[in-house]
This record gives C-alpha cells, structure tokens and sequence, in this order.
C-alpha cells in the first residue's frame, strides 16, 4: 500500500490516506482473472450446458463441498463483511448468537421442508405454490422474490464500489459497470455450474483475507486475551440480555427468534437456495450442504465479531469517529484494515477482493436465480423451446445486471435506498415463507386463507416500516458503550444508519410514537409470519378448509403427514413403489 499524509485543519490530527500499490491491483486482478476463466471454461468448453434445467441445476450432478461453499458465498454479502464488525465495535457481540439461531433454522429446514422441495423435483421452488394451491398464488410469490432482489442488488454492487473507489481513485461508475459486466459474464455463458465454482474460489478468498487480518492484527496489539480482556472490561461480551421487550433493539430474543425466521425463511423457500438444494444427485448430499453452510456461516460469523471486538481493542485509546478520520460506523473496518495492515504488501488487496468476492457471490446467484425464476414461473407457459429457453435465460441475466447498474446512480443520491433495500427484504420475505408454512405444515389452508394471509403480513410490515421510518425510531440510540478518546474518556454512542450529529436532529419523543412502530427490526419477518398465518388459517375456516382426501401427500411436511387420513397415505405410498420399480426396470 501506498501512504501518504493530509492535514486534517479542523481537528489538527495527520490523516493517513491508504491507496492501492501494484501489490494490491495484482491481488484484486487474478480475483476477477479466475472468475472470468470459469465462466468461459463452463460456457465454451467442460460440460456446457444446453437444456434449461442444465443451465439452471447443474444437470443435478453437483458435488456437495463446492455448492455448500456456494451457498455460504450467496449469504455472505460485503455489507455482512463490513456491517457485522461495526455493529460490535459500536454495540455488543451479540450477533454472535446467530450460530446457535442458525443451527436450529437448519434443522428444522432438514426436517420439515426440504423433503418436500426435494422430492418434488422442481426447478423453481414456487412451483410448489402451484401444485399446493393454484397458479395465482406461485405467481404472486414469484413476482414478491423478483421486487427483492430488484431492490437489492443495486446495494450489494454499491456498498463494496465505494470502498475500492476509495483505495484507487477510480470512479465509483466505472468500477460498478466493470464489475457488474463480468459478474453478468460468466453467470451468463457458465450457469449454475459456473456460478458454484466461482463461488467456491471466492469464498476461499474471503475466507483467507479475513484469517489473515485478524490473525496479525491480534499479534500486532498483543495477542489474543489482550482482545478478549478490552472488551469484557467494556462490557461487549455480555450477549445475555434476557429482556423480553421486542422493541429493544438487540437482546437475546429479538436477535435469535429474528435469526431463526430470517434464516429459516431463506433457506425453505428462497429460489437461490433451493436450487443448490435441488442441484445434488441425492437429499442426503442436500442435507450435507446444510451442514456445510452451517459451518461456514458459522466460521465467518464469529471471525466477523471478533474482527469488530479487534478493532475496538485496538482503538480503545483513540477512536477513529470521535477524531472525525470516519464518518460512520460502517467504514470502521475497512479503515481498521487500511490502517494497521496497509503496511503489508498484497493484504489490503487480498481484503478488497474478499469483500467483493462476497458481493459478487451474491451478485452472481441472484442472477442465476431470478432468470430461472422468470422463465420457469412466466415464461415456459408460453410454450417456448428449451434450446430458445437457453437464449432467454442469458437476456434476462444480461437485462437485469444492466438494471443494476444503472439503479446504482439512485442509490448514490437517494442513501436512505439502501436501509429500504432490507426493510423490503423483510415485507417480501415474510408473506412467501407463510405461504410454504402453511402449505407444507397445516394441511387445511387453502389458497384463499393463504393469499389473504401473506396480504395481511405484508401489508402490516409496510405500514410498520414506513412508520418506523418516518418517525425515525429505529435509528435511535438506546445504549452507551465507554470508548476512550485521544483526550479524555467519553461516551461513546451507539448508531447505525446517520450521524450522530443528524440523530439529534432527528430525534423523537418516543412517548409520542405508536407502538409497532418502534418494534426491532429483526422482528419484522417474525411477526409478519405470524400475523400471515393466523390470518390464513382463521379465513381458510370460513372459506371452507382443504378436503384432506383431495389432498397429495407428497406437499405436506412428513411429520405432518401421520396425521392425514391414512387411506391416501398408503395409496401415495404404493403408487411411489411402483414408480420406483419401474425407473430401475429401465423403462423410464
């Protein structure tokens, strides 16, 4: 890294500016180098792929370590990369409870919902919607999952951009069209296949940036317990907030009942999971993705807190915000890494590759994903042939990474887009996991509950967020955590989205707001499924519940089904056996 010194007059403080030396480029450049060659070898040459399920699973003949490693790549964005080590450096550690939350999202996803997609063998997971209740409800699922990832890709492009325009002075449009055209590349000429593999390549990269800058900036302060005692002595290790008020911000409850719903709405009935699920051979290989990503979701997790638990340690004496060197909360770390590690060659490049491998794991499966989406749930009724479905499914890639891009140019003069990217997360997110909810473990639903269900959840989600937003209570700060200044010791504030000093500008007489609306954001999923289901289930009643003998077995969860009337059972069972007789005689 190349460093030189700026005068910072208002504060009298010398401010290093950190900037990308050859090291760095070269790092950053066989990144984007390897990715691109495994589109071109997945599209050109090894295995490509002709049919639409091929371009789309793989031909199912994945290998379970790199689509584990694929789906661990799709989870972790560079705003997790960056966002989790701010929220401890400025909170507790207490999204460290996400690994527990998470172990039991995926047992439950391994035990009630995945054999049904599984055993199914669909290729858009809303298809399910479809065969369980009718066409209107897959369409309205689809249509919810492609508003989502419209919404966020601009903001998992931009976040990272700004952070490489920083350290090289290159445009911020130049580095989000460059990157978004060879991420649209290789997802469109490679497809699945390619996705995972250069998934699996930029996790690892992920993975080594994050080990290598935690592992010398723990030597460089002192060691390990040195970290570890900083923030026990401040407090940041006391995860344990057993309060049940859910308008608290981060406790113990809103942080691992949100997590659980979150996680679990993600991994049930998101096209983006599903699909590796579906690109396997066997569910006992899908079963060992969950595992898989469990692990790695895990390891990143935990790195990530003790990443923020090591910056605050090593600025406990001199904090970057009180001396106005950052802004905001969220440019921390990647100040921390430019700023204790820039010294060593390559590693703030390895860092900056990290980060956008994430994003551009993100990037790529959504691409992959919600082309797949759009012709299975819009465009196959039309009757279109698989090999123009092949052509198709790349326009779509093509057409929606130039939508990203250019949504980029809003979010750059509209920021408060990007929190609504997660706030809408939410409101698209809880209404479809209802919807599998019921249709998978309460037989009786039927479409009408079901529609008017997720309608309820999502419309109180709306009203929720937009009061929220409007009275600006999420960005309240509720807590103070001591970090000692250059000059004196202070208090230090937590915050999240602004200022500080546009927070006290902002504020509100909380007594003065409605309730729900100062509800924690990690409870909006939780309650919008919640609300949806209660709702679907009392106007299924009225309507008229589904007639159980009517019903498929194979759409209900298996535990649920030792409760259907045992007649259709036993038929369903006998008719699988034949099926299975007949795939091993040949004739199918």
């Amino acid at each position: 890294m190349n460093e030189t010194n700026m005068e910072n007059v208002t504060e009298g403080i010398t401010e290093k500016v950190v900037e990308f030396d050859l090291s760095d480029y070269v790092v950053f450049a066989m990144m984007i180098m390897i990715s691109t060659l495994v589109g071109i070898y997945f599209g050109c040459f090894g295995s490509k792929q002709k049919t639409a399920k091929e371009y789309l699973l793989g031909g199912k003949t994945m290998k379970v370590l790199p689509v584990g490693f694929s789906l661990v790549a799709s989870s972790i964005s560079g705003i997790t990369l960056i966002g989790v080590p701010s929220e401890v450096y400025t909170d507790t550690a207490i999204y460290s409870l996400m690994i527990p939350s998470l172990l039991i999202a995926c047992g439950l996803v391994s035990l009630l919902f995945l054999p049904v997609l599984y055993n199914l063998n669909i290729t858009s997971v809303y298809e399910y919607l479809e065969m369980r209740y009718s066409r209107t409800t897959r369409s309205i699922a689809s249509c919810l999952y492609t508003i989502q990832c419209l919404m966020f890709l601009p903001a998992v492009i931009y976040i990272p951009s700004i952070s490489l325009s920083q350290v090289t002075g290159i445009n911020l449009h130049v580095i989000t069209t460059g990157i978004t055209s060879v991420c649209v590349f290789y997802t469109m000429i490679g497809g699945l296949k390619a996705v995972v593999w250069t998934d699996f390549i930029q996790t690892v990269i992920t993975i080594s940036a994050c080990i290598a800058i935690v592992v010398i900036g723990t030597h460089n302060i002192g060691g390990f317990s040195h970290v570890m005692k900083t923030a026990y002595d401040a407090g940041k290790l006391d995860i344990f907030n057993m309060d049940p008020n859910p308008f608290q911000r981060n406790t113990f409850w809103t942080v691992t009942i949100g997590i659980l719903f979150s996680w679990g709405s993600s991994l049930s009935c998101a096209q983006w999971s599903v699909q590796r699920f579906m690109s396997v051979p066997t569910i006992r290989d899908a079963q060992k993705i969950l595992i898989i990503y469990w692990l790695g979701i895990s390891f990143l997790t935990g790195i990530s807190v003790y990443g923020g638990l090591l910056a605050y340690a090593t600025y406990y004496g001199c904090d970057p915000i009180e001396r106005k060197l950052v802004s905001r909360a969220d440019q921390i770390f990647p100040y921390y890494v430019l700023d204790k590690t820039g010294y060593i060659p390559a590693l703030p490049g390895l860092f900056v590759a990290g980060v956008f491998s994430a994003a551009l794991s993100t990037l790529s499966t959504t691409l992959n994903t919600l082309a797949g989406t759009l012709y299975e749930d819009y465009i196959k009724r039309r009757g279109v042939t698989e090999e123009k479905a092949h052509i198709i499914m790349k326009v779509i890639v093509v057409a929606i990474g130039t939508f990203s891009v250019v949504m980029v140019l809003a979010i750059e003069r509209l920021g408060k887009i990007l929190s609504a990217s997660y706030v809408i997360s939410g409101v698209t997110g809880a209404p479809v996991f209802a919807l599998f909810f019921m249709g998978m473990l309460i037989p009786k639903t039927n479409a009408k509950g079901a529609l008017t269900g997720a309608f309820t959840g999502m419309i109180l989600l709306l009203w929720i967020a937009i009061g929220s937003s409007l009275t600006d209570i999420n960005h309240k700060h509720h807590d103070i955590y001591p970090v000692n200044t250059c000059s004196d010791t202070k208090l230090f504030r937590k915050f999240t989205n602004s200022s500080m000093e546009d927070e006290e500008m902002a504020g509100v007489n909380e007594e003065d707001v409605f309730f729900l609306y100062k509800l924690s954001y990690l409870l909006y999923i939780a309650l919008g499924t919640s609300v949806a289901v209660v709702v679907g289930v009392v106007v299924s009643y009225i309507t008229g519940p589904t007639d159980l003998l009517t019903l498929d077995p194979n759409l209900i969860s298996p535990p649920i089904r030792r409760f259907l009337p045992k007649k259709i059972v036993e038929e369903c069972q006998k008719a699988q056996e034949e099926k299975l007789v007949v795939k091993k005689s040949g004739y199918i």
